[in-house]
Parts: structure tokens; sequence; C-alpha cells
């Protein structure tokens, strides 16, 4: 693993029991191709997780061993892609070990600061989804008149052009709560009485 920790891979992968086959996400995956050393390092076999419900055309790649697609979806994009089906193996999206532990509502809530009577409508967004049709959904949800006592809770994932829009776009207001990247997930969908998600 010290190859991986040195160029800064050791985040974006996981080593199979014999060290052999490592799993990575996308951009996991540009960069153990853009390094020659791990090229070749150790006879390695690289696995390849999709996240989204369909695959994406930086998903592709000849290179890759194994693909672990997120639904049959995906698997049929890979497979019209050129990607042989005996290289698929559709698995579902993995989630953390956190969400194993999901709290109770009430928990969440005085984790995250969330009044206990106020109605929560959660917004999750991958990072390629944080533009303006995020910024449009949120007004539409904001425009609801039944949805005027709720609070809006928006996770725009790590993408800082997404969060800029948001904020640039909706101007301040004490419901709509507005998120990059956060670690307690299952939290915020534990507090939550809507999730607008990305199925």
């Amino acid at each position: 693993t010290a190859a991986f920790e040195r160029e800064g891979l050791i985040g974006d992968v996981a080593f199979s029991p014999s060290g052999k086959l490592i799993a990575v996400d996308t951009p996991g995956v540009r960069r153990f191709f853009e390094v020659p050393s791990l090229k070749e390092a150790g006879g390695f076999r690289l696995a390849l997780l999709t996240t989204d419900y369909r695959a994406h055309a930086f998903h592709v790649d000849q290179r890759v061993d194994l693909y672990c697609a997120s639904h049959a979806w995906a698997s049929a994009d890979l497979v019209a892609a050129g990607i042989p089906s005996s290289r698929i193996v559709v698995t579902g999206i993995p989630l953390r070990e956190q969400f194993d532990a999901v709290p109770d509502r009430v928990a969440a809530r005085t984790r995250l600061g969330i009044p206990l009577d106020q109605r929560v409508i959660l917004v999750t967004r991958g990072g390629m989804a944080a533009g303006m049709e995020t910024v449009d959904l949120l007004n539409a949800l904001l425009a609801v008149p039944d949805l005027r006592d709720a609070l809006l809770i928006a996770v725009l994932g790590d993408r800082e052009r997404g969060y800029r829009l948001v904020v640039q776009h909706i101007p301040p207001t004490p419901r709509l709560r507005v998120e990059r990247f956060v670690e307690a997930m299952e939290a915020y969908l534990a507090a939550s009485d809507i999730v607008v998600g990305k199925a």
C-alpha cells in the first residue's frame, strides 16, 4: 500500500484479502492509470465501482478487470459501450459501515441541530448533478405552499461549483440549509421526513 499512499490514492482504493484485487472509485481509476509505477505494480487486477444507476462515459476503460455495477441499467450501459458482460457484476450501490447503525430521528436531529417538531426535506445531489437544475429544484420546493413550514436541507457533495450556484441564486432564508460534503449522511437521512435523491 505504500505506493498507493505516496500517490495520494489510499482513500480511493480498497484491497481484497489477497491484496491483488483493488477496488477503486472513478477518480481512483484515472489516477491509477496515470502513475506508471502503479500500472505494473505486483500484478494487480482492478475493479471499478459505479455509484450511479447509469454508467457514464468516464467509467468506460478496457483496462479495468472487473466492473461492480450499481444496477442492471449501469451494466447495460457498460455493455453498450463495449465492456464484455463477463467483466461486469451487478452488486448494487456500496454503502459505508455507518449505515449499519442509523440513529433514531430524535438522536439524529439533536446531533444536527434540527428542531424536533419541524418537517425536514433532504435533497441530495451527487457531484455531477449540483448545477442549475439543483437551483431550480430547490426554488420549486421553496415555492410549494404546503412546505412553507418545512426545513429544506440540500447536501451537494464536494463540488464547489454546485455550492456556489445555490448560494448565488437563492437568497438566504432560514427555510434552506445548504451543505457541501457531509460525513454523517446516515444522520441526515434519519432526521428527514422526505428525501429527494437520485432514485
